[in-house]
């Protein structure tokens, strides 16, 4: 009796692994999501038209083969370009109107992406095996941990090591926050100095507007107050402070003034 119902509870948990796992329709393809975690795997679409061009791709266009409920396509079959793009890399959504074509009978193009991508999974994968042997067991464990996958809506969502293409991504847009930095700086700069580079080819002006004989007095000056520039006493704040014989306590501001309006002493 003990026996009978053992047999029982473990047949039962079986079917019910059995029934959690999605499986390739494909002809001749035995992946499924518990065998091939690294795979997303997508619902045959809606569209009874692109349905038929599914079933026509992947050879199950018999009988017996319409009356299952839930059909899928493992990832394995489709082209990287068939995808999405996602920021994180994370997500492995099909595009409008993808149909699979990679299998063992299909005809073998020279696709240059498909080079390219080959290519790229070579140098992720020699890349892996230099960091394996770097680090422990108990970090090799770790590391495989990190890869999870779930369901979400009609696709399985595969998480995973970052590729290649995601890595220089995300340097390019640390090149360009850099140079958005440095523009912005040069902005200031240019802020700064346009107001008095315009007159330093002529020392007519600069003692105009300055009361210094030259530019290059200008600058020297400024380079020897500017350390201590935020404690210095503005004329107007100073004027205003005083008395009315503060014209005549200090005659040459006045003329100072007429030189660096707002200009501080």
């Amino acid at each position: 009796m003990a026996d009978e119902l053992a047999a029982t509870a473990g047949g039962k948990i079986a079917a019910k692994k059995k029934m959690g796992h999605k499986c390739c329709a494909a002809a001749s393809c035995n992946f499924r999501s518990d065998n091939r975690p690294d795979l997303s795997f997508h619902e045959f679409p809606k569209d009874d038209y692109l349905k038929k061009k599914w079933e026509v791709k992947m050879r199950r266009g018999d009988a017996t083969f319409k009356n299952i409920a839930n059909k899928f396509c493992c990832s394995a079959h489709f082209l990287p370009s068939d995808f999405k793009q996602s920021l994180t890399g994370h997500r492995r959504d099909l595009k409008r109107g993808a149909i699979p074509s990679v299998f063992k009978w299909a005809p073998v193009t020279n696709d240059p992406r498909g080079e390219r991508l080959k290519l790229r999974n070579e140098m992720i994968a020699k890349s892996k095996s230099e960091q394996q042997t770097e680090h422990g067991p108990d970090e090799q464990q770790l590391a495989g941990s990190s890869i999870s996958s779930y369901s979400s809506g009609r696709n399985m969502v595969v998480f995973g090591p970052r590729t290649l293409e995601e890595f220089i991504n995300e340097k390019k847009e640390e090149a360009e926050q850099l140079k958005a930095e440095l523009a912005r700086a040069k902005e200031k700069e240019y802020i700064f100095t346009f107001g008095l580079e315009r007159f330093s080819g002529s020392n007519e002006d600069i003692n105009f507007y300055t009361g210094f004989p030259d530019y290059q007095t200008l600058i020297e000056f400024w380079k020897y107050i500017e350390p201590n520039s935020s404690r210095l006493t503005y004329y107007s704040y100073l004027k205003n402070s005083t008395d009315a014989n503060f014209n005549n306590a200090f005659p040459y501001l006045n003329l100072t003034e007429k030189k660096f309006p707002g200009s501080s002493v």
